[in-house]
């Protein structure tokens, strides 16, 4: 199912266009020739000029294209850091924040001119051929000749007259330019909004909710908890950026989570714990809903036992029909005789043509010249399968393909659009709040929930490496190995999130856990489970002494062998 703003967006790119398009045709003079009616001289009758239509038409195809590239390629991600907290165990978290807007622009200057490039070189003229060798053009000059024909009294006989392009140099180098500029428009509007959409939710240094003027009451961490519960997407997204913020730079507002007891609904922690958890929770969702666990099969319907009836039922026959005739007479004969033959023509075995052409074949078809005949469709089905793989291999099917990375994630990180940004914050800011809370929980309320949160992080964890282990490709994944198993960038986020978390928390509270309620086999698993990401993260950050290590062992192996020989 298409999403609605999927919708939104082709309206968008194709009215801008048209606006953009009308604005050029207003601002020429009407010598350039771009009016829609063409009046001629005084004793002329009007005429629709053809040169306007498809100066318009050609723009709304250029609209309808720029969205499906924007579609296609993500333009609406936000340049932001996956992680924005680095952890490094001998100095405390920081936060990684997004380039300046500046630099991001400055960064984005040769894929805006490449993509500027290819587009206004291409489209004036795959777009113009596009227009004359498809229905397109008489379905654009008949919309159009219906709708002004009233207007501007056009006779009927020029419903199938187009009166052509001419002069066609000065139509396609006004295409050409203003295609060039519109697509400029749009990339760099693109590019600065997303820039500037990066940035921490924070003004005059501080976060967003300290600084709320508008509200009526002065309780920032009201307005945090309104933006965490939003149902529009960037509103949650920056506040959850802001409570990771809180988190890690700005004490007094931590520390104010923990303080703030009476509040409707529960206390700040209580919500803001349970808002962060939901984050996390809803990964195993919708891994057990892509599984088909949450969806147990119907219960049998109950037999219902009837008594045997005591009397033949009661006849619905029509009174009014007449009697069938006596047997013996020539009539009762007659259909007697058709009713039997219909019956055996019709019956299963009653394929004479089948049978006469069975028997032929044993005759004239020697057994293997059956056997060739008989695997013909087999023959054909694979290779229609192989064309159809071809197909799908091919450029041509690269649209329709569902690569093990975009379906793994999207289980894992929601869809239609990716929560990976929200789902990471909320397991570093729940994480911090953890941690931080032995120095300045005074009221000890999180001390109750670390064993549930850590319980949610492990099962979580098990759950994701499970999925992405056991979970088979999509059959149009023709390009798919063993490898791309770990390549999956987004969800290894998540699991990098997971795992930090619960070596933060183990380093923290780890002589605390047995006490609080954790048993000593997932205290175990936690160990593993830090202890296997650590060691990732040291054979990602030293690929070439791992390689120089493995080379040395080789050439160790191979002199062994040498004096063995």
């Amino acid at each position: 199912m298409v999403a609605f703003s999927t919708y939104i967006t082709f309206a968008w790119y194709i009215v801008s266009a048209l606006v953009f398009a009308e604005v050029y045709v207003w601002a020429r003079d009407h010598e350039a020739g771009f009016g829609v009616i063409n009046f001629g001289r005084a004793n002329d009758r009007a005429r629709l000029n053809e040169r306007a239509i498809a100066f318009r038409t050609l723009f709304v195809l250029l609209g309808i294209v720029q969205s499906v590239i924007h579609l296609f390629s993500d333009r609406d991600k936000v340049p932001a850091p996956l992680r924005k907290v680095q952890i490094d165990p001998k100095v405390a978290p920081s936060i990684t924040t997004a380039d300046t807007p500046v630099a991001i622009l400055k960064a984005s200057v040769p894929g805006i001119v490449r993509r500027l490039a290819w587009t206004a070189v291409l489209f004036p003229v795959l777009g113009f051929l596009f227009y004359v060798l498809t229905p397109l053009r008489s379905i654009a000059w008949s919309i159009s000749f219906d709708t002004l024909r009233f207007i501007y009294f056009i006779p009927m006989k020029q419903r199938n007259h187009y009166t052509g392009f001419t002069p066609i140099v000065p139509f396609f180098w006004a295409v050409l330019s203003e295609t060039a500029l519109l697509v400029l428009l749009w990339e760099f509007t693109n590019a600065a909004f997303s820039a500037y959409i990066s940035q921490p939710p924070l003004r005059h240094d501080q976060p967003l909710t300290s600084d709320d003027k508008k509200a009526k009451a002065k309780d920032p961490n009201a307005s945090l908890i309104t933006g965490l519960k939003s149902k529009k997407e960037f509103a949650r997204a920056s506040a959850f950026y802001e409570l990771l913020l809180i988190t890690i730079k700005f004490p007094d507002r931590r520390n104010n989570i923990y303080a703030e007891l009476d509040r409707a609904g529960g206390n700040s922690w209580t919500q803001i714990s349970k808002l962060c958890l939901e984050q996390v929770q809803g990964i195993t969702t919708r891994i057990d809903a892509y599984n088909g666990v949450g969806n147990p099969a119907p219960a049998p319907e109950p037999v219902i036992k009837t008594r045997e009836a005591i009397a033949p039922p009661l006849k619905t026959d029509n009174i009014f029909a007449t009697q069938p005739l006596p047997m013996g007479t020539p009539a009762r004969t007659g259909e007697w005789a058709k009713s039997v033959a219909a019956k055996y023509g019709n019956s299963p075995g009653a394929e004479p043509a089948k049978d006469v052409l069975k028997y032929a074949g044993r005759r004239l078809l020697s057994d293997k010249q059956r056997d060739a005949l008989s695997k013909q469709p087999a023959e054909v089905e694979k290779r229609a399968e192989g064309l159809f793989d071809a197909l799908v291999k091919s450029p041509v099917g690269w649209p329709f393909r569902q690569s093990f990375e975009r379906m793994v994630t999207g289980v894992v990180c929601g869809t239609p659009y990716s929560q990976v940004s929200v789902i990471v914050d909320a397991i570093d800011a729940l994480t911090r709040l953890i941690v931080e809370s032995l120095k300045e929980d005074v009221y000890g309320q999180v001390s109750g929930d670390v064993v549930a949160i850590v319980r949610t992080y492990l099962s979580t964890l098990k759950a994701i490496q499970t999925f992405v282990k056991d979970t088979k490709p999509h059959w149009t994944d023709v390009s798919f190995s063993e490898k791309k198993r770990i390549e999956v960038g987004e969800v290894n986020a998540v699991v990098d999130a997971l795992r930090d978390g619960l070596g933060a928390v183990l380093g923290a509270f780890g002589e605390y856990l047995p006490a609080m309620g954790l048993s000593s086999a997932e205290i175990r698993a936690i160990k593993g489970s830090v202890a296997e990401g650590q060691s990732q993260k040291k054979i990602e950050s030293a690929p070439g002494k791992e390689k120089a290590v493995e080379n040395g062992r080789t050439k160790e192996r191979r002199r062994e062998m040498e004096q063995v020989r």
